[in-house]
């Protein structure tokens, strides 16, 4: 079977929520490797998504956030949760933060000490769209991982693995007007009319990965391929939230209708958007990032 096919047969699986067999067992052998070849995992992850119950875990060995040898694990997390401890002390000592601060604030407060990058002004900097993207990921994270402590590693260490891609913003938008020039040319005709393209939030899209956008439960599934090094499913997914909503965007007669409408998608919409989105990178991309 040509890697269309393969793509095709793994997008048919998540679409019925049906997870093969032979995937799954593939990826705990993968998992027994001592160390664990974290270029497999990387190409299981556009293969395949990840089984819930594996996630978190393999996320961390992506992410850097575990080391490859499990016997080191157990003595890592233990350290990155004094660290977590200490740097939630300092916070409360700098009158940062305090037992009512949310936890994604936190989060946030966190990674900006780790970083060296603390405004004199708190509340300016909470406001600004850098620290609010930070936030939105962080929010994501509290509810995907099963402790305050992987929330803030996760938060971390993906925000610092996206720096990566960055710089390809642009790109990514180019290549989701292209997507949907070829998918849907009605509506790319009628919001290139509007001017719409230049108004999307493509950019708060991609600086959040679509946390905030996506409900959590549909997202997870992209975050799959975002860490497994495919940024460019970000392109897609705009492209099929676009598709998706795309009877109600078609009545829209104005650009500012369309920015309001494009902040926060439904639970159940999300749903549709992402089996859109693999549907149109596996058939369309064959599985090749960038």
């Amino acid at each position: 079977m040509g890697e269309e096919g393969r793509n095709f047969r793994s997008y048919y699986y998540d679409k019925v929520g049906f997870r093969g067999v032979e995937e799954r067992k593939s990826l705990e052998m993968l998992l027994k490797d001592k160390p664990i070849d974290l270029a497999k995992l990387l190409k299981f992850c556009l293969c395949f998504s990840l089984p819930s119950m594996y996630r978190e875990y393999v996320w961390k060995l992506l992410l850097d956030i575990l080391p490859t040898n499990p016997e080191s694990q157990k003595f890592v997390t233990d350290v990155q949760r004094e660290q977590f401890n200490d740097l939630y002390h300092a916070l409360e000592v700098m009158k940062r933060i305090n037992k009512n601060t949310p936890l994604p604030e936190v989060i946030a407060h966190m990674f900006l000490l780790e970083e060296g990058n603390f405004w004199s002004d708190q509340e300016q900097q909470m406001l600004d769209p850098s620290t609010q993207h930070l936030i939105a990921i962080a929010t994501t994270f509290t509810k995907m991982c099963s402790s305050p402590t992987d929330a803030y590693w996760m938060t971390r260490n993906f925000c610092q693995f996206q720096r990566k891609f960055s710089n390809t913003f642009p790109s990514l938008h180019e290549r989701l007007t292209s997507i949907l020039e070829k998918e849907d040319p009605d509506l790319y005709r009628h919001l290139l009319s509007i001017k719409g393209f230049k108004s999307l939030p493509t950019h708060l899209w991609f600086s959040q990965c679509f946390a905030e956008v996506l409900h959590e439960n549909a997202l997870e599934r992209i975050w799959d391929k975002v860490i497994g090094s495919s940024s460019v499913i970000l392109a897609f997914v705009g492209a099929a939230l676009l598709i998706t909503l795309r009877r109600t965007l078609l009545a829209m007669d104005n650009s500012e209708e369309v920015v309001k409408y494009m902040r926060k998608v439904p639970e159940d919409t999300a749903d549709r958007v992402v089996n859109k989105a693999l549907e149109l990178w596996h058939l369309k991309q064959g599985g090749q990032q960038r």
